[in-house]
Order: C-alpha cells, then sequence, then structure tokens
C-alpha cells in the first residue's frame, strides 16, 4: 500500500515534549533505566522542567539494563533519509515536500517546533516555500492585495497534510503565524482539504474555502483510521467523503499470539482505559458531525479532469 510520511513532535523531542539534550542523547544508550521520578520534583513547573532538561528525569530510582548503541535519538536530517533510502514516501531532501497524484497535489509540512514543547509552529521559510508550491498548480489566484494573478499553470486538487492542525500551531516557544497559514490557504481556491492528527480526537472544521479534517490516534479508543475520497459531487461541486474505518482485530484476543489477536487485544485495552476509553468523558471519536460525512464545495475548477485521469 503506497504512503506518505509526515514529521511529527514524536520524531523530534523526547516522549513529543522535551529537547534531545547531549546529556539526555548519552544516557538513552547506557545501562541505567529511571523507573521512578527523580528527587525534589516540583509538580508546578514538571512540564517546563521536562522540556529543557529531561535528561533529570533519569536521575531518579533505576535499574540496570544491557547498553545499547541502537536506542540513540536520530537527528531531523537522519529521518528524512531513512524515508528516501526506502522509497521516499513523498520526503526528498527535506521535512516538508510537494507529491503529486493524478489531480491531486498533497503537501506535507513540517509544524514540529525545535525547542521543544508538544504543540507545533510554522516559520516564514516554509510558508514561503508553500506559497511557491501552491502557485505551481493553480491557473489563476489571489494576490495578497487581493488582485487576481493569472499562470497558465495547470489546475489541481490541493491537499494539505501536517501533524498539526490550525488550533495547535500555538508553541509559546515558535513563531505564532497558524493565522497567516489560514489567510494564505484562502488565497488559493484549489485547496480542499486540511488533514491532521497531533490532539488524538476527531474533529471537522470548515475553514474560508476548504474544510480541515483532524482524525484520532489509532492508539486510543474507538482505535479507527480514516478513508477520506475526493468526488464529484455533480453540479459544479466537489465532494469529500469521510469514513470511520476499524483495524481487523480479533473480538476475542485469545492469548494474543497473533497479529488478529495483538490488535483485538489493542482495542480491549483501548475501551477501558479509565481517561481516554469507551466510557470516558473525553469523548476522543468526537461528535457524529466528526466522523461519517460527505463535505461538499464549490468545484475550483472543471472536473473533467478528474474523470480524465481517474
Amino acid at each position: 500500500m503506497p504512503w506518505l510520511g509526515c514529521y511529527g513532535n514524536h520524531e523530534q523531542v523526547c516522549q513529543g515534549v522535551g529537547i534531545v539534550t547531549r546529556e539526555l542523547a548519552a544516557r538513552m544508550i547506557g545501562s541505567r533505566k529511571p523507573v521512578g521520578p527523580p528527587n525534589g520534583l516540583d509538580p508546578a513547573s514538571v512540564v517546563e522542567d521536562f522540556t529543557d532538561h529531561p535528561e533529570l528525569f533519569m536521575t531518579g530510582e533505576s535499574v540496570d539494563v544491557a547498553p545499547d548503541p541502537e536506542r540513540r535519538p536520530i537527528s531531523r536530517a537522519e529521518f528524512v533519509d531513512a524515508h528516501v533510502q526506502a522509497g521516499g514516501h513523498g520526503f526528498t531532501d527535506r521535512s516538508y515536500y510537494a507529491y503529486d497524484a493524478g489531480a491531486v497535489r498533497f503537501i506535507t509540512l513540517d509544524t514540529v517546533c525545535d525547542a521543544g514543547g508538544a504543540d507545533g509552529s510554522i516559520d516564514a521559510e516554509q510558508l514561503h516555500w508553500l506559497e511557491r508550491k501552491l502557485e505551481e498548480v493553480h491557473s489563476s489566484f489571489r494576490s495578497r492585495d487581493a488582485s487576481v494573478i493569472r499562470t497558465g499553470n495547470r489546475d489541481r486538487y490541493v491537499v494539505v497534510l501536517s501533524h498539526h492542525g490550525y488550533a495547535h500551531l500555538s508553541n509559546p516557544r515558535g513563531e505564532k503565524r497558524a493565522d497567516e497559514l489560514l489567510r494564505l490557504l484562502a488565497r488559493f481556491g484549489n485547496v480542499v482539504l486540511w488533514l491532521n492528527g497531533h490532539t488524538h480526537y476527531n474533529q471537522i472544521v470548515a475553514r474560508e474555502g476548504f474544510w480541515e479534517v483532524t482524525t484520532g490516534s489509532l492508539v486510543d479508543w474507538p482505535c479507527q483510521g480514516r478513508l477520506v475520497e475526493i468526488l464529484d459531487a455533480g453540479y459544479g461541486r466537489v465532494a469529500i467523503a469521510c469514513t470511520m474505518i476499524d483495524h481487523e482485530g480479533a473480538v476475542d484476543p485469545g492469548q494474543a499470539m497473533t497479529g488478529p489477536e495483538m490488535a483485538g487485544l489493542h482495542r480491549e485495552l483501548a475501551a477501558n482505559d479509565p481517561l481516554a476509553g469507551m466510557a470516558s468523558p473525553r469523548a476522543l471519536a468526537g461528535t457524529p458531525e466528526d466522523r461519517n460525512v460527505i463535505l461538499a464545495l464549490p468545484a475550483p475548477f472543471p472536473l473533467k479532469q478528474i474523470h480524465r485521469e481517474g
């Protein structure tokens, strides 16, 4: 099954939050595994302490384990290179890229904040790159002063992919450009969809000219992915069909020795999670309007191109 990769905060920082310091990197490959919190931990500042100095959390009670150099953290460049060596999966020479498939251009962003913290950010350099990639697949678009620019370029639908969505491009340690990103996307009429995750819950929000679709994590109840299809709805409309899908886990996990049994055990454990399970008030599944829906938009260009290319 072909797939595209996306860089997220759990690839960049420790537990998705802490800066990987030189001290932490050295201790990760060593023989001391922490099993308790450090002494003198202040609950009021625990998140900030972990973000800036995660190595301190390896100084409490511990057990001995075999040292292993393969536990070392990897850099963003190594992450990208590993994907390139395995066939690319969208990546080329950087952690954000554009990938064309038929009548659709997928634009994957890197929203990870290098300064630490779970939430994301995006900088001016990447926004400038994004603007150029959008121009390439628009025969016309609105400039910053709202005038219409005609390019003669071939139109494609645009689907934006990122780990963080609009509401979580809010990292106080990074650049505050979430609104600038929305204004940029709104100037380009072929943008129909922004797919993201991060929050572990399902949510769909109408933006100016496109839909933002956030999908929960497979690890959490209800342990579902999302099938997204772009369709010709007729009468000059395009439709985005969103369908939640279950993994093929066994109803009875048995001894959890096979793949389907292990998947079934995962679903059972997730359902019984007291904080985010089946009975949790957090409602990670979202409302019915965040799940199985058909989202309509005016077609930004004639749909004959979809039929021609499949």
